[in-house]
């Protein structure tokens, strides 16, 4: 067996390549690619296949409505429990969504607890001044 670069050491190649990494597997089957595209092509073509007529769908009659009777409405309430019972899974969109808007009520909570201590300091000054200045002229007039 003499391969072109046979001076050089090097066997010559006998297998495809592309078969290197699968030779060894024990799940390894050799399928020709032309069989792979032609299930390609096949597939495409079914696509291909001129489209039928809609088949015309005949509408129902649809009954008149009456009232849910008792066992229907508690049935259904049942149903509607046990569907808030279980957990629903939100969005990453969602999730940041209800996280800012839960972040503003709490800054809105926090900012009008600062208001109303500002305001009750500033009356707390108020008395204080007017307090002092009662005193201050009692002192004068003595």
């Amino acid at each position: 067996s003499s391969g072109i670069n046979a001076e050089y050491g090097e066997r010559p190649r006998e297998r495809d390549p592309r078969d290197r990494d699968r030779v060894g597997r024990p799940d390894y089957r050799r399928r020709s690619r032309s069989r792979e595209r032609r299930r390609e092509r096949g597939d495409k073509e079914e696509e291909k296949v001129p489209e039928q007529e809609p088949e015309v769908v005949e509408e129902e009659v649809k009954p008149k409505k009456e009232p849910l009777s008792l066992e229907e409405m508690l049935a259904k309430k049942k149903a509607q429990e046990e569907a808030l019972k279980k957990p629903t899974f939100l969005t990453k969109e969602e999730r940041t969504k209800i996280a800012l808007e839960k972040r503003k009520k709490q800054v809105d909570a926090q900012r009008n607890v600062q208001d109303d201590d500002r305001s009750k300091r500033k009356d707390f000054d108020k008395d204080g001044r007017r307090q002092y200045s009662a005193r201050k002229k009692k002192k004068k007039r003595r």
